[in-house]
C-alpha cells in the first residue's frame, strides 16, 4: 500500500499547513551557530560518556545517571589536544547541554534549577573546575590580532594592493571593505554587489550603503519585540567631515566618502569600489555582470599587459582562499606583517577598535 503523502489541504477560502511547514518555521526559528555549538558539545559530552561505560544516549539517561555522568565529564573535560577549555568555553558548553536537555529529555528535570540540592551539587562541580582553571594562571587567546596604524598603512602602501594590478584591486577592495564594513569572519563570502546603494550627499559627495541580511542571531523575529525601537532596531551613525548624519537600521553599513586632498593624495572608498565593479565579468551579449558575487578569479595577463576590459573572469575564488587572505597577504615580503594570529576577523577587530578610542557611538 503506498504511503499517502501529507500536502496542503484547502479549508474554505484557506490553506491548511501541513506538519512539515510547521516544522520549517520552528526551524527557522532557531540560529545555526547556537545549534552548531549545541552538536560539539553533546559530541564531547558523549565522548566522556562512552569512556566512562555509561550505556544510554543524553537523552535516554535517567535523572540521577544523568546528573552522575555530568560530575564526572565537567571534573575531566578537556579539549581535543588535551588543553583545559577557558572558563567561558566550559561554561557555555554546560549550557548548551542544559538547553539539549530541556529540549529532549523527559527524565532529567529542570537542571537551571538550583533549588534543588542534587542540581546545585552539579553546578558547584562546575564552578569549582572553571575556579580551578581560573587559578592555573591566564589560558592562551586564539583571538585575532588587531592591525597597528603603521601596519595598517605599511599594507595600504605595499604593492600587493595597488589598484593598477588585477591582483592588488581586488586585495584592496577586500581590506577595505573589511574595515568599513566590520565584515565578521567567513563574512566575505557572502558579500554581493546588489547590496550595494550608491547615494549623495547633500553636498554632492557619492557615498554608498550596504545592506547585510539579518545576522546571524535572527533579528526581526518575535524577541525583542516588546522593547524600544530607539533602543534596539536603530543605531545614530554620524561620518565626521562627510555631511552624513542620521538613524540608520544596525544591518546597513555606511562607506563614507572619498577624501582627497589638494595634492591627489587620500582615501578613495567609493572610487576604488566602483573601478572593480567595472573590471568584473560581463555576460555574453548583455550589458551586465554575469554573477551577482563580489570576488572573482583574475585573468591571467600575458607578459605582465593589464586586459582592456574585464580584469576578471567568471571564477569565484574559493571559500578557502577567501578565509586567510589578510593572512597571506601579510606574509608577503612587501608587507611582511608578522603577528601569531593574523585572520580575516582581525580587520573587523582593527575598525571596531579604532570606533571605541574615537569614542563614536
Amino acid at each position: 500500500m503506498v504511503e499517502e503523502q501529507a500536502v496542503a489541504r484547502p479549508v474554505g477560502s484557506r490553506t491548511e499547513a501541513t506538519e512539515d511547514q510547521i516544522a520549517a518555521l520552528q526551524q527557522r526559528s532557531r540560529v545555526e551557530n547556537t545549534d552548531g555549538n549545541t552538536k560539539y558539545c553533546v559530541g564531547r559530552f558523549d565522548s566522556y560518556r562512552k569512556a566512562f561505560n555509561v550505556p544510554p544516549q543524553l537523552k535516554a539517561l535517567e535523572r540521577d545517571d544523568l546528573l552522575n555522568c555530568f560530575h564526572k565529564v565537567f571534573a575531566s573535560l578537556k579539549q581535543i589536544n588535551r588543553k583545559d577549555y577557558k572558563t567561558e568555553s566550559l561554561y557555555n558548553c554546560f549550557c548548551a547541554l542544559a538547553r539539549q536537555i530541556k529540549e529532549e529529555s523527559n527524565n532529567a528535570g529542570n537542571l537551571w534549577d538550583r533549588e534543588d540540592p542534587d542540581v546545585d551539587k552539579v553546578w558547584r562541580t562546575l564552578d569549582g573546575k572553571m575556579k580551578s582553571i581560573a587559578d592555573s594562571g591566564p589560558q592562551p587567546s586564539n583571538a585575532s590580532e588587531k592591525l597597528s596604524p603603521l601596519e595598517l598603512q605599511v599594507l595600504f602602501q605595499s604593492p600587493e594592493l595597488s589598484c593598477d594590478t588585477l591582483e592588488g584591486l581586488s586585495n584592496q577592495i577586500f581590506i577595505m571593505l573589511g574595515l568599513v564594513l566590520s565584515v565578521r569572519r567567513g563574512g566575505h563570502k557572502g558579500l554581493v554587489v546588489s547590496r550595494f546603494e550608491w547615494k549623495k550627499t547633500p553636498e554632492g559627495f557619492d557615498y554608498a550603503r550596504y545592506h547585510f541580511p539579518p545576522d546571524k542571531n535572527h533579528d526581526g523575529g518575535v524577541r525583542k519585540r516588546g522593547e524600544s525601537n530607539d533602543q534596539l532596531w536603530v543605531c545614530r551613525v554620524k561620518v565626521l567631515r562627510t555631511g552624513i548624519a542620521g538613524i540608520v537600521k544596525p544591518h546597513i553599513r555606511i562607506i563614507p566618502p572619498d577624501q582627497i586632498d589638494g595634492s591627489g593624495d587620500g582615501i578613495t572608498p567609493i572610487a576604488d569600489p566602483k573601478l572593480f565593479f567595472a573590471k568584473r565579468p560581463k555576460a555574453r551579449n548583455e550589458n551586465k555582470v554575469i554573477d551577482d558575487t563580489l570576488y572573482f578569479c583574475p585573468q591571467t595577463s600575458k607578459f605582465g599587459v593589464i586586459p582592456t576590459g574585464a580584469w576578471y573572469v567568471n571564477a569565484a575564488p574559493g571559500k578557502n582562499t577567501l578565509s586567510v587572505r589578510v593572512k597571506t597577504l601579510c606574509a608577503l615580503p612587501g608587507v611582511n606583517v608578522t603577528e601569531e594570529r593574523l585572520t580575516n576577523h582581525g580587520l573587523r577587530k582593527t575598525a571596531c577598535e579604532a570606533l571605541v578610542y574615537r569614542e563614536v557611538k
